[in-house]
């Protein structure tokens, strides 16, 4: 095992981390540990517990590893806990009432929730898989629906309010296509978090085994996801049954009838809101009948350059 290749990951690991003030413990930074040049960093995790040590451009406190100086955010993460509980009950309010809808097969907490770096102005932010062919019947109703229950965000209103901006058909799990550039980081870790909060199919496997090629950067990630009882929702006997029924309704040229025509009075209000972006053919808002991806404001780029000034310039000290 190289020691010098593992110093290295440890520290550009944290270094991304450190972005959000977020400290790791020792299982998740085995987990999340960034690796792009040694092909034989991948260890098992009591081998990993071995040769970790705590290097000169690292600290470590209360079972928190954290880029040295940064000590206060250990009790920041710890401050969080609260926050994220809140705010996961929300989105568990939330999906009961889409686990209703015919074709949802799965729906995740994703970006600052899932990560466990939101702050009290967060918003929600799901993501939803639709049953192949499906996606804009989805969409349409977990719009109205959550609409109705005052639960989506809208302008200057994102507090605590959940966010639709992420629909794919089970069709479309592979999202390496949607990489705004090589080593997108944000992107590797952002299908790293997400939390399966109704997954009755347990789709969240099938995205792990579609998305393989988030292996040569995160070698350790996905291992089996243990989810807290109290965020989960299933199905219940009376949705259970309304999804079966309603997806015997909706079926065969019935139900292509009526997925064209819910995806021909969306497809107007998202040209208004998102039509320059939509002519830019980027990764930022993509609009097909297998993915719906509403990321207007996307700072992967950001990240990915805050990422390699910070680590470069802890390497740096670090190696002399």
């Amino acid at each position: 095992m190289d020691i010098m290749a593992l110093k290295e990951s440890v520290i550009k690991t944290l270094s991304y981390f450190d972005l959000f003030q977020y400290p790791l413990t020792r299982e998740e930074l085995y987990r999340n540990l960034w690796d792009t040049d040694s092909a034989d960093l991948k260890l098992d995790y009591t081998d990993f517990v071995k040769q970790v040590e705590v290097y000169d451009e690292i600290g470590y406190k209360h079972g928190f590893y954290f880029l040295s100086g940064n000590e206060e955010h250990v009790a920041r993460r710890q401050n969080r806990v609260r926050i994220i509980e809140e705010k996961m009950q929300i989105a568990k309010r939330g999906i009961k009432k889409l686990r209703w809808i015919p074709f949802v097969r799965a729906v995740c907490v994703c970006n600052t929730v899932a990560l466990g770096t939101a702050v009290e102005e967060s918003d929600v932010d799901i993501f939803v898989i639709a049953r192949k062919g499906r996606i804009w019947f989805v969409r349409f109703w977990s719009t109205l629906i959550l609409k109705l229950f005052r639960l989506r965000t809208s302008k200057g209103n994102m507090k605590n309010k959940i966010c639709l901006s992420f629909f794919v058909s089970d069709s479309q799990l592979n999202l390496e296509f949607l990489c705004a550039f090589e080593d997108d980081i944000y992107l590797v870790y952002w299908l790293g978090h997400l939390v399966p909060v109704y997954d009755p199919d347990n789709l969240l496997h099938s995205m792990y085994k579609a998305n393989t090629w988030t292996k040569k950067y995160v070698p350790h990630a996905y291992a089996p996801y243990i989810l807290l009882e109290n965020w989960k929702v299933e199905d219940s006997k009376c949705s259970k049954w309304g999804k079966v029924i309603g997806e015997r309704i909706d079926r065969g040229i019935w139900g292509s009838r009526c997925e064209n025509y819910l995806k021909r009075i969306q497809l107007p209000r998202i040209n208004t809101y998102y039509g320059p972006m939509l002519k830019k053919q980027g990764t930022e808002v993509v609009v097909t009948d297998t993915i719906l991806k509403f990321h207007e404001n996307d700072r992967r780029k950001e990240y990915y350059t805050r990422w390699r000034e910070n680590y470069d310039a802890r390497l740096v000290r670090e190696l002399k």
